[in-house]
């Protein structure tokens, strides 16, 4: 059929068409008006400016001659352009757009089309080297050429100039054009010029024959950007000559010329930019990329189009291609749909489902094409649409789609602005009094401090007084308190932690504007009370997704004062300021009820108290002042699955779809909203799960926009352990694709859904996985889940050991035999046959056997040894690193974790366990029925207030060969070094100096040092230059081991080159401090370490370090 003429055209949008210089002969160019007054103004600037002028000249000797001869009225258009950039350069080193076209208006009216076009030629070869702002930049002038790599800089700054140039060349007359032409050859000296006179004449064949070579090369190619190299060559004429340079850029700004110049012929320039280079491209190239070839007025181009839907941010410009080419689109979908599959298909379907304009295409299209289609939007087996009454309020007629009242404004209401500093407790303040205290660095000695207080005396400044007050003496910080300033200079946000807790109210209204658009300070805000404080968490609540945990805390630690704080600005006229203060006292009634707020208006009078008394009643489904998002172009109802109310008889309308979406993108973690609850009440479970995960996906193929990062974070809502399973193997498989940052808040969302299934797999993360930003990010989100369970890292890891399902233990049914499952000492699982033999391996069903569970059984073993060697090793790990910390279980959590599990008892039976009490510490084993023995092979019964722990063999003392002998004679292997581990302790000698000689001199790599910080080992300061010298260890009773090395390793920038040679130990000592100096003979220094402690430290020094 034939094509409406608009689907014919190619018609840029206008952000594109800005880009396109006009082109004589081919484009209707407006009219351009020149300033008629544009000479008679430069000339007075001249005179105005000429004592300036004429010192900027002399300094100039290369161009001298030339803006004088320019100045005289004779024809140089080199001292034309010389004269713009001594006049009119900037602190940035060019010209502006204005003063460009003034200049370029001058000289038309002064010489004519040609010279104008000839000084714009050269004003793109010369620069003013100034970095001044004033009249400097005229009397101080430095006149300058561009080097061949940044050539392309000149002609950045003179786009606007010679994209006027070119529109007045299209409108000239024939002879006018060629005297230009005439004019402009004699300047084509160089290959920079012989660019330039091909980017203002392009219709001038040999000298874009001429140009191309120029800019082609593999060094040459910079001497041109792709929107000049599009603006010389974008003809079908020329086409050829740029295949060996290709595309370099792909933006509006290079492809707009392209696209315009040579239309369809550019298809496969723009396919191969996307196959070949796609995981290479930023995402605004490959938008831009895309749109280009939707912008392509031809039944290929959108075909290109429809067969990449795969590639993310294909959907989005799909759909507005779509809009302008309906049947063009349709034809294309309904090619692609002949060898689809399901998923395809139904997105195929979305997108003609999504489009009115294809909708009403479709009833004039082909029949082939409509039958291909009617296909795609077949509505057979979806659920009718709920009726109006059937729907909940907010997805019928959501609030934000009334029409609001007007505010209620009181005026004149001034809060009580008194200064407070509020510590959860006195050991946080001698927290944040003594931070970074272990790092060795920092403080002032008392010369240095005499010097400070000398120059202030002397000056009234004080260099880096963050710095000081931090870490200087107390009385020397206080004598020059009350005459700060608040001036800051250089400080990490501990100083800043530090000096607020030396010295409290004194610092905390000055401390409080350092804090102010500075993301890293936020903490030290939560203990601050002014006003401004108050102001600055309410703006954070309610803007700032990151800031808003901070914010959060900062109101649970002031929830009685705050809402007399913010009362006034959230009935005042700032229209900022009551927004955010409005959201902070919802926030406040939400989470800590709203009898502090009604009371802190009852304060202000009758009409405040009557405003926030309607603010408390307001309906938490209503977001009041927040910014309703706008409806993503990509979010449409057709392209997701229905969401079905309970009962699953009917689905929500395409418009409460829309609405549901908006109830989305409302929430966030930072700040939630009660919409997303009264959906799950609604709404049936699994569709919204369905549709939550359609919701991500949509947004990842529309190019995961930044603006809609909501539909990532919504998939904590409706999560279910499928979620979870796909949403960890994308968290491991981005990193690899450059997606780290999406990786990352990945690890976050499995933080938010929470569910043990999620915890599991970040605690696998955490544990193992190569990226490793990604791996310490898991372990963060773990010790925040840990955290708000009000648990250890640890403590929470015990929580999330899988079951698999063994229950009370595991038989594999094959009909007439059957197959217990075992484990040996590394948790590797086994079967155990009928007459209690351990096979080497579960034999596959024979035919004997019955195959309706047999084959079921075999297939049940083979994934329980997948599953369980994800987490085998992690277990001993975690079980051994337990024994080193001597970390104990209350005797149900020790039933729940070990005893009783149904996994960990395999590990637990084959170790020696302590039962703690206040008489002493029994040592006993699980027998195999469950019940506890002691070394006597004696049951025993383990008291209520016992704490468990396992054994180590330095506690173990006497006892340990008999231990030894027990396990020999059962021939229990243990997963782990436990009674036949070395036994270490520390020699009299060494307690007394401190000084552990034993491992002075020996070697160890770079490798081990890692090793050593993953044991929690922590490195040294680093030095000026990034070499750290060495780890240190700090021991639970208080105290420090320190391992100082010879030369120290390098960490440039906290990156570390495992190729740096092994490192001889300078010395290993006990300090009380985080001391690296290997020079002190005695220190102070710990000295009663407890014998595991003791032995642990010295096992681990003597495995990672070696003789030389």
């Amino acid at each position: 059929m034939t094509n409406p003429p608009s689907e014919d055209r190619l018609v840029l949008p206008p952000k594109w068409a800005r880009h396109v210089m006009p082109r004589r002969g081919r484009d209707q160019a407006a009219p351009v008006e020149l300033d008629a007054a544009a000479l008679q103004d430069v000339e007075r600037r001249i005179a105005d400016n000429w004592a300036h002028i004429e010192q900027g000249i002399e300094r100039n000797g290369a161009y001298r001659d030339a803006i004088l001869a320019y100045l005289q009225g004779r024809f140089d258009p080199v001292g034309a352009s010389a004269l713009m950039h001594l006049m009119d350069a900037t602190g940035t080193q060019t010209v502006a757009a204005a003063d460009r076209l003034q200049h370029l208006d001058a000289w038309v009216a002064r010489h004519g089309l040609g010279f104008a076009a000839a000084a714009v030629l050269e004003s793109a070869a010369v620069y003013n080297r100034t970095y001044a702002k004033d009249d400097r930049s005229i009397s101080d002038a430095h006149l300058d050429t561009y080097l061949e790599w940044v050539e392309p800089k000149g002609w950045r700054g003179a786009e606007p100039a010679a994209h006027r140039i070119r529109a007045l060349l299209a409108a000239a007359g024939d002879e006018q054009y060629r005297v230009a032409v005439d004019t402009v050859a004699q300047f084509r000296t160089d290959p920079q010029r012989i660019i330039g006179a091909a980017l203002l004449m392009p219709t001038e064949a040999a000298w874009v024959e001429a140009a191309v070579p120029a800019f082609t090369g593999y060094f040459e190619r910079r001497r041109a950007d792709d929107w000049m190299v599009w603006h010389i060559a974008a003809d079908p004429r020329d086409l050829h000559l740029t295949q060996r340079r290709g595309l370099t850029n792909a933006d509006e700004r290079s492809l707009a010329p392209l696209i315009a110049g040579v239309g369809t012929g550019a298809l496969p320039l723009l396919t191969n930019q996307i196959d070949v280079w796609f995981e290479r491209l930023s995402k605004p190239a490959r938008a831009a990329l895309m749109t280009a070839i939707g912008l392509l007025p031809a039944d290929e181009a959108t075909a290109q189009l429809i067969d990449r839907l795969h590639r993310p941010g294909a959907l989005t410009v799909a759909m507005a291609t779509a809009e302008r080419f309906p049947q063009r689109t349709l034809r294309a979908v309904a090619l692609c749909a002949q060898d689809a599959d399901d998923e395809r298909r139904r997105l195929l379907g979305g997108l003609v489902g999504s489009s009115e304009a294809m909708r009403t295409a479709l009833e004039t299209a082909d029949a082939e094409t409509r039958e291909a289609v009617d296909g795609l939007i077949a509505t057979g087996d979806r659920a009718p649409e709920a009726d109006i009454d059937a729907l909940p309020p907010l997805l019928a007629s959501p609030p934000w789609k009334a029409k609001r009242p007007k505010p209620v404004v009181v005026a004149g209401l001034e809060p009580e602005a008194a200064t407070a500093v509020v510590w959860a407790d006195e050991d946080e303040r001698r927290l944040w009094a003594a931070l970074r205290e272990e790092d060795g660095d920092g403080g002032y000695d008392e010369q240095q401090v005499q010097r400070v207080l000398a120059h202030f005396e002397k000056s009234g400044e004080i260099h880096y007084p963050i710095l000081f007050f931090a870490w200087a003496r107390i009385e020397a910080a206080e004598s020059l308190l009350d005459r700060w300033d608040g001036e800051a200079g250089y400080f990490q946000p501990e100083d800043l932690q530090r000096m607020l807790a030396r010295f409290g109210d004194r610092v905390a209204d000055r401390i409080v504007p350092l804090v102010k658009g500075r993301t890293a300070l936020a903490e030290v805000l939560v203990p601050v009370r002014t006003l401004e404080a108050a102001r600055l968490a309410a703006e954070w609540i309610a803007r700032s997704k990151s800031l808003a945990p901070v914010a959060k805390r900062w109101f649970a630690r002031h929830a009685e004062a705050a809402p007399h704080l913010l009362v006034p600005d959230a009935l005042g006229g700032d229209k900022p300021a009551r927004k955010a203060a409005t959201a902070a006292l919802r926030h406040l009634i939400a989470e800590h009820g709203a009898e502090p707020v009604a009371a802190a208006a009852k304060a202000y009078g009758e009409a405040a108290a009557n405003a926030i008394d309607a603010l408390i009643a307001a309906d938490p489904l209503d977001p009041l002042d927040a910014t309703i998002p706008k409806q993503a172009a990509w979010a449409a109802p057709a392209l997701l699955p229905q969401v079905l109310l309970k009962g699953r008889a009917a689905a929500l309308p395409a418009e409460s779809v829309r609405h549901l979406l908006t109830v989305l993108a409302l929430d966030s973690p930072e700040v939630p909203y009660a919409g997303v609850g009264a959906v799950a009440e609604a709404c049936d479970a699994a569709s919204l799960t369905a549709f939550s995960w359609a919701v991500f996906e949509l947004w990842t193929a529309a190019g995961a926009p930044a603006k809609d990062s909501w539909a990532f974070s919504q998939l904590a809502h409706f999560a279910d352990d499928d979620t979870v399973a796909r949403l960890e193997a994308l968290i491991r498989r981005w990193p690899g694709q450059g997606q780290h940052k999406r990786a990352v808040a990945g690890l976050e969302r499995l933080g938010a859904i929470g569910t043990e299934t999620a915890l599991r797999a970040l605690y696998a993360i955490s544990r193992k996985v190569a990226f490793r930003p990604l791996k310490k990010e898991a372990g963060r989100q773990i010790d925040l889940v840990a955290a708000r369970l009000g648990l250890s890292p640890e403590q929470l890891a015990d929580r999330l050991v899988p079951d698999f399902g063994l229950g009370g233990g595991l038989v594999l049914d094959y009909g007439p035999r059957q197959f217990t499952v075992g484990f040996d000492e590394r948790l590797v699982p086994c079967a155990i046959d009928g007459d209690g033999k351990r096979l080497a391996r579960l034999p596959k069903p024979g035919k004997q056997d019955d195959a309706a569970v047999a084959d079921e059984a075999y297939q049940r073993f083979a994934q329980l040894k997948r599953d369980v060697k994800k987490v085998a090793e992690e277990q001993v790990r975690r079980l051994e690193r337990a024994m080193a910390a001597q970390r104990t279980w209350t005797g149900p959590q020790f039933l729940e974790f070990f005893a009783d599990h149904p996994l960990l008892r395999h590990l637990a039976r084959r170790l020696v366990w302590e039962a703690v009490t206040a008489e002493g510490a029994l040592a006993f084993r699980i027998a195999e029925d469950g019940t506890y023995a002691d070394v006597e092979e004696e049951t025993v019964e383990i008291p209520e207030t016992a704490r468990i722990r396992l054994a180590h063999p330095a506690a173990l003392g006497d006892a340990l060969a008999a231990w030894t002998e027990v396990f020999a004679d059962y021939e229990v292997l243990q997963p782990f070094e436990q009674l036949g581990r070395p036994v270490m302790a520390f020699t009299e000698e060494e307690l007394r100096t401190g000084r552990l000689e034993r491992f002075t001199g020996r070697s160890i790599s770079v490798g081990r040092v890692f090793a050593l910080t993953k044991a929690g080992w922590l490195t040294g300061p680093a030095n000026n230059l990034w070499v750290e010298p060495g780890v240190h260890l700090p021991l639970p009773g208080g105290g420090y081991v320190v391992l100082v090395l010879e030369s120290g390793f390098d960490a440039y920038l906290g990156t570390v080159d495992a190729d740096q040679p092994d490192q001889a130990v300078k010395a290993v000592h006990l300090s009380s401090t985080v001391d690296y100096d290997a020079s002190v003979a005695v220190r102070e220094h710990p000295t009663a370490i407890d014998a595991v402690t003791a032995s642990e430290v010295l096992r681990t020094l003597d495995r990672y370090t070696s003789p030389r």
